[in-house]
């Protein structure tokens, strides 16, 4: 049986991503601020969403992560690298809603229990040893 595989994009790594993997090596623990948007709890509320912040644990670049001694799971080759930053998070916890009801489209609840696109997030780290902030905004 013969395989193909796809070779690895050559449009080069973001001009961001090596000095801001340098600083977050410096970083005890990779803890940032996580920033979503949660539904007004009342409809009379002159804002539809509140802001909600909460810290979370970087856990690597999406295709690259390190090796997780609780996940047995074998492991697809490392053929690619990437700008998107990876978190995970347990999909009980109100983030995950939050996320996807804040969405352009304004997602179900369904679709609330897996990964997909969402509404406007932020992330920011404070790197100390560098004394360097970065933020970064996404969906």
């Amino acid at each position: 049986m013969s395989t193909t595989s796809a070779p690895p994009s050559t449009s080069g790594v973001a001009p961001w991503r090596p000095l801001f993997l340098t600083h977050i090596s410096k970083m005890p623990s990779p803890e940032f601020v996580f920033s979503s948007l949660h539904p007004s709890p009342s409809k009379d509320s002159p804002v539809p969403y509140l802001p909600r912040a909460r810290y979370c644990v970087f856990r690597g670049m999406w295709a690259e992560l390190p090796e997780n001694k609780h996940n047995t799971a074998p492991r697809n080759e490392r053929v690619y690298e990437s700008d998107l930053l990876t978190i995970t998070t347990d999909v009980r916890m109100e983030k995950v809603p939050e996320i996807f009801a804040s969405s352009q489209g304004h997602g179900d609840v369904s679709q609330s229990q897996g990964s997909g696109g969402g509404g406007p997030v932020e992330a920011v780290f404070w790197v100390k040893d560098v004394m360097t902030q970065w933020r970064i905004k996404g969906e």
